[in-house]
């Protein structure tokens, strides 16, 4: 089998499948409904209305806000009037997920549009890239601008992007974030739509580096949906030509997010879409990747939920469900991490078809994801090791937000990436350093993820201080101390659902395997062998 054998699940015993399999069949929606086949609609919370009717722009949480970019705003039919938005505006989110005080912040540098797929958060840094600067017969953006708050939430100053080296931008990309990167995935320019993948470096303070192109996809496609669960990329659904009648894709692409962050080959999943879909906003929640009202073919709208979940023995069928909102497009997304709420925000609806004069909307609400999945989901982990049970509980209460006490501040992943955290174990870098280091000097790289006051954490530090054998393997690899409740997102990204949790990476930057519970420096050493193997 191997001493890490989660990336070969073929071999794995019965006994070590139970174990490492986090999520055990337990449905993201609606258990009840789930298990009799019905298709009850997925219930979505309204909450405060957005200040004015919104579309065509971008959304994001920073911190305890939800952030909207850009976009159009209008009352009626859209005009050139109302199609050069620049304004951003932010709400506060209430402990009951609602959300409240809208008010306005620093507006981005210029217009842009079609931006829901392609505006995402990392380490609380705010990032949009690509779009269009109108609606119809614009220019395609081939820059990325990007903002951080304050504890206060007020943005700070935009900075924009050196251009993509290319003659033309992309409209309708995907923009995904990995551990110090982001990449634009595909769009159309001129015309034309193109499989190109950009990536970009990002550095400790937010800023980008220059853009270098990344493995292309299989295949051109544009208002297509990407997101990153476990490890690994995924891109699914959109269209790969601008022709009148637009036929959407069911395919699914993934590439492995190696350990310096950059991405892999492409490969095609074995399940695909049951019908293809194209312009749907997308998020992600734990092992699940999700898109929200998708279009089908002939431009049809409607209010459907797509979900699969993605297991240590790959992807899931993908399910349908219908939501309890009108069918909407052009609104946008924005996850919130810390709380397992996704907020849905603008857009526009008709009887089925998308319509130029159909008004846009003001309504704003959440889906959240069921408790009581992942009560069971943990019920079915702490059965198989229940001597680290109390990890389980501790890592799912602080990353909803049991560190909000401690002021705004807290919850802003920037401010503390500086920053080696309190009680790391001597030989230990933060994320960012280590990360830079084995790519440097050619090492392999070990993450650990923590819980601080978790007790199988506080075992796992006493056995590493305590010997001398760890002190020789820091000499060899290079060691990541990462704190979960400070990087939720990076957990989402890696997909660290309890912890302690080690990630094992050789020096060419591929996952070798993962070892979720205590590891005894012996250990340690073993698996470290097997990296330099």
């Amino acid at each position: 089998m191997g001493f890490l054998g989660i990336r070969y699940p073929a071999r794995m015993s019965i006994a070590l499948r139970s174990m490492l399999l986090v999520v055990c069949g337990v449905p993201l929606f609606c258990l009840s409904a789930a298990r009799s086949g019905a298709q009850s609609a997925l219930p979505i919370t309204n909450t405060a209305d957005l200040p004015m009717a919104r579309g065509f722009h971008g959304s994001a949480i920073l911190g305890e806000y939800l952030y909207l970019f850009g976009g159009a705003i209008s009352e009626g039919t859209l005009t050139t009037e109302n199609q050069n938005v620049t304004e951003v505006w932010r709400a506060r989110i209430g402990p009951d997920k609602n959300l409240s005080d809208w008010s306005r912040t620093t507006p981005i540098p210029g217009p842009r549009f079609y931006t829901a797929n392609s505006t995402l958060a990392l380490n609380d840094v705010v990032y949009i890239m690509g779009g269009s600067d109108k609606i119809l017969g614009g220019t395609t953006l081939k820059t990325a601008i990007w903002s951080k708050p304050l504890p206060n939430g007020t943005l700070t100053p935009w900075q924009t992007s050196e251009p993509i080296p290319t003659e033309v931008g992309y409209l309708g990309p995907a923009a995904i974030s990995t551990p110090g990167h982001l990449h634009q995935i595909g769009g159309v320019g001129g015309d034309t739509v193109h499989n190109t993948v950009w990536t970009i470096p990002v550095y400790p303070d937010g800023s980008l580096a220059r853009w270098e192109p990344g493995p292309p996809l299989p295949t051109p496609l544009w208002f297509h949906a990407a997101g990153v669960v476990a490890g690994r990329v995924y891109v699914w659904g959109g269209l790969n030509s601008t022709a009148d009648e637009r036929v959407p894709l069911p395919y699914i692409f993934s590439a492995a997010i190696r350990s310096n962050g950059k991405i892999g080959p492409w490969r095609t999943e074995r399940v695909m879409l049951p019908v293809g879909f194209y312009s749907a906003p997308a998020a992600v929640a734990g092992p699940y990747l999700m898109s929200f009202m998708p279009r089908y073919q002939g431009g049809v709208l409607s209010s459907d939920v797509w979900f699969t979940r993605i297991t240590p023995r790959g992807m899931d069928p993908w399910t349908r469900r219908p939501a309890t909102i009108p069918n909407r497009v052009y609104h946008a997304l924005a996850p919130n991490y810390r709380m397992g709420t996704i907020y849905i925000t603008g857009g526009r609806h008709s009887g089925g078809q998308t319509q130029q004069t159909t008004p846009l909307l003001k309504n704003a609400s959440y889906f959240q994801l069921n408790e009581q999945a992942r009560r069971e989901a943990e019920q079915s982990y702490m059965a198989a090791q229940t001597a680290h049970a109390n990890s389980v509980s501790a890592l799912a209460a602080q990353l909803e937000g049991g560190s909000r006490a401690q002021g705004p501040d807290r919850l802003l992943t920037y401010l503390a990436d500086q920053r080696l955290q309190e009680g790391a174990v001597p030989g230990f870098m933060t994320i960012t350093e280590a990360r830079a280091k084995a790519e440097r000097e050619g090492k392999p790289l070990v993450m650990y993820f923590l819980i601080k006051d978790a007790q199988p954490c506080v075992e796992q530090r006493e056995l590493l201080v305590s010997s001398p054998e760890f002190a020789a393997l820091t000499e060899v690899v290079c060691f990541a101390w990462i704190d979960a409740t400070e990087y939720p997102q990076l957990c989402q990204q890696i997909g660290i659902y309890r912890a302690p949790t080690w990630v094992f990476y050789t020096a060419r930057g591929d996952e070798l395997g993962r070892r979720i519970g205590v590891m005894t420096p012996v250990e340690l050493a073993q698996g470290i062998l097997r990296l330099q193997q």
